[in-house]
């Protein structure tokens, strides 16, 4: 059995009740001992029943609780509704493209999502997800105005290219908050085309306007990649645009820029942010500053969480009505009845096993999925993301040492009251 104090750190393993009891009174010495005070997480469906007995006993005496005893626990404050799996583009660098297109099962998803609204009130933000999301418009309205009516937080991820004056009022009267996939200018864009082949920036910008006829605000998200890696006036852009965040993310695939191009592409960005108003969250550089300041249980990323909040703090939804730990990781599938064994094996994986030799773990976006997508292995790094943490990370702590603008950037932009924990 395996025993741990997930406040201080301390674990042990036992393999029967005497161990257990040596504990209790603090007998055993050694660097993971279980001491005096500490709470004992039971992982209780494993243990026989002389042991049950025994931890009835301890629950007697005072020592743990049935709140204290460990199991596996799915508490998510996030759902991603993964709409449709269909696209009206044909991004190059889009692992989407070559998933089997499902279609969408609007009763199972319906049927779902009520079973998780029901079964976790944790749950306070929905993430519409694809695909392309505005492809199903009836589909969504539909969950809107039924299972996720009390959801007050409401998320929609889109390419933007089918945005009308409908749909920009249906997201104005609920409030959604919006993020655009695009990757910069036009000329840093010319990955993210139609399915003839056509440019997409100029709809998107137009659609961008129409966002701004209903005041509706917007986030970019774009992925860095070797045809943008030198788009080094970004900021200015993002600025200029009228966006109220931006987060890169970076394509590991075919499309990707080399370790050295991305360090000097954040080095500059960040610099740039750091040391000019912008008045734009620059989520990237507040997430990794994170990563080195904040527990990682306080992390406002899910993804930077250590293990991430994958099928713990974060669900998704597929198109047939399955469970998913994510969008990311959208080949595992379970449904609401079996998810806490499904995805319990999971997150002992990523606890153990995922990106274990990179000395960043714990402060990196070190995404399974992302491993699986360019290894078809969860456990297989991305080389050239370890790569280019070791050259990210030790920049960007010295900075924070040495240039106080780095910690004010932070403290103004970050996204809830955190407590900072350590200088790594």
């Amino acid at each position: 059995y395996f025993v741990l104090n997930p406040g201080s750190g301390r674990w042990a393993l036992v393999d029967n009740i005497k161990p257990l009891d040596k504990m209790f009174y603090a007998k055993i010495v050694c660097p993971h001992d279980i001491a005096v005070g500490d709470s004992l997480y039971i992982r209780y469906d494993l243990v026989d029943k002389k042991t049950r007995q025994y931890l009835s006993k301890l629950r007697e005496a005072g020592v743990i609780n049935r709140r204290q005893q460990y199991q596996f626990e799915i508490k998510p404050k996030e759902l991603d509704i993964v709409i449709s799996t269909a696209c009206n583009m044909a991004c190059k660098y889009c692992y989407e493209g070559d998933m089997k297109q499902v279609p969408i099962n609007l009763d199972a998803v319906n049927t779902t999502v009520t079973k998780l609204i029901n079964k976790f009130p944790s749950i306070s933000r929905i993430l519409f997800f694809g695909g392309e999301p505005l492809l199903s418009m009836y589909e969504i309205m539909d969950l809107v105005y039924h299972p996720l009516i009390q959801i007050k937080e409401k998320h929609i991820q889109t390419n933007l290219t089918l945005l009308n004056e409908e749909i920009a009022k249906f997201l104005k009267f609920h409030k959604f908050k919006i993020g655009v996939s695009l990757d910069g200018k036009k000329k840093h864009n010319r990955l993210r085309v139609f399915k003839n082949g056509n440019p997409s920036y100029e709809k998107v910008m137009k659609n961008i306007e129409l966002l701004k006829k209903h005041g509706l605000g917007f986030g970019l998200l774009s992925v860095l990649h070797k045809y943008n890696i030198k788009f080094y006036d970004a900021m200015k852009w993002v600025e200029e645009i009228g966006a109220g965040s931006i987060h890169f993310n970076i394509e590991w695939g075919k499309y990707k820029a080399t370790p050295n191009q991305m360090f000097n592409f954040f080095k500059q960005a960040f610099e740039d942010y750091v040391n000019n108003d912008y008045n734009f969250r620059y989520s990237t550089l507040i997430w990794m500053i994170e990563g080195l300041l904040v527990d990682p249980s306080e992390r406002s990323l899910m993804c930077s969480r250590n293990p991430c909040g994958a099928g713990t703090a974060h669900i998704a939804v597929n198109p047939d009505g399955t469970v998913s730990p994510c969008p990311e990781l959208w080949f595992i599938k379970s449904d609401v009845e079996h998810m806490i064994y499904d995805f319990r094996d999971v997150y002992c994986l990523f606890k153990d096993q995922v990106c274990k030799d990179n000395p960043y773990r714990n402060m990196a976006v070190c995404c399974p999925g992302k491993n699986y997508y360019v290894n078809k292995d969860m456990r297989k790094p991305v080389k050239e993301m370890k790569e280019f943490h070791d050259l990210i990370y030790p920049w960007l702590a010295n900075k924070l040492i040495n240039d106080k603008n780095y910690l004010k950037v932070f403290k103004k932009w970050k996204s809830r009251p955190v407590q900072i924990t350590r200088v790594k």
